[in-house]
């Protein structure tokens, strides 16, 4: 009874670390898109001041 416990504990763990992972995946990949739109902005903001862009 007891070993069944620690089994149902113990999948329920992995199943966790597992979402905690893959949604840490998803708030890194979301920062990095972040990042690339803000550097996309300001290269803009540049082409724009110079003139190159109408």
């Amino acid at each position: 009874m007891l070993a069944y416990k620690l089994q149902q504990f113990f999948d329920a763990h992995r199943r966790i670390r597992m979402v905690v992972s893959s949604s840490r995946q998803l708030q890194r990949f979301s920062d990095i898109l972040e990042h690339g739109l803000n550097s996309l902005g300001i290269v803009l903001m540049l082409f724009r001041r110079s003139g190159a862009v109408m």
